[in-house]
């Protein structure tokens, strides 16, 4: 189509959304010509948008900061200068958080996150299936029943039990009934459910759960 002079162009005006915000910062952090002093900024900015996203789509906004914003933290945490470093991974450390509101993975890792001894991140290739299952059947009513095999001492019931306490901070109105063989087996996980809810990780990412 041409134009001639004297002619009108209706020009549309993008709409600018949270969204759109978001990917274009993304963009700025993968920009190796942005001094990392201004992508810290701009890190502190995504984290703050996330949280408008979250108000409108909880799920949909922690996906979109796993599985885009993290990647990128990772990178900048590596490839930093060393003055840089830890700021960079306190960003890196606050998106996990973030996810783990509504990621059971990343609540388990974050809440593993100072423990010397890692479960998940140590069989996360074998506990991954049964890790998205149980993400999945606490939004999806569809999903009812899990059916889990898995060799003793392999974190079955370890995990069970770090999805009973994420699933009180998910709503303190959650109800969970624990079985086993054994009174005593019961008992001690639900001292440590307690101890999880209790926790400084747990306050981090549940700031308001209150027993």
């Amino acid at each position: 189509m041409s134009y001639k002079i004297g002619d009108k162009i209706e020009l549309k005006k993008q709409e600018t959304t949270l969204e759109s915000t978001f990917n274009d910062i993304l963009s700025v952090l993968r920009s190796p010509k942005m001094k990392e002093t201004d992508k810290l900024q701009w890190c502190n900015s995504a984290l703050s948008i996330l949280e408008e996203m979250y108000k409108k789509d909880e799920l949909g906004s922690v996906k979109v900061a796993k599985h885009k914003l993290i990647p990128i933290l990772e990178k900048l945490v590596e490839g930093s200068k060393v003055e840089n470093m830890a700021l960079f991974f306190d960003c890196y450390k606050k998106a996990y958080c973030f996810c783990a509101r509504r990621d059971f993975e990343c609540f388990v890792d974050y809440i593993e996150w100072n423990m010397p001894k890692k479960v998940l991140a140590n069989r996360r290739e074998v506990l991954k299936p049964y890790v998205d299952a149980l993400n999945r059947i606490a939004f999806d009513d569809t999903l009812q029943y899990l059916v889990v095999s898995y060799p003793p001492s392999m974190g079955k019931s370890y995990l069970a039990t770090l999805f009973t306490a994420w699933g009180y901070g998910l709503s303190i109105n959650n109800s969970v009934i624990r079985m086993s063989y054994s009174d005593e087996l019961v008992l001690g996980f639900s001292r440590t459910v307690k101890g999880i809810i209790s926790s400084p990780e747990f306050a981090e990412i549940f700031p308001l759960f209150k027993l």
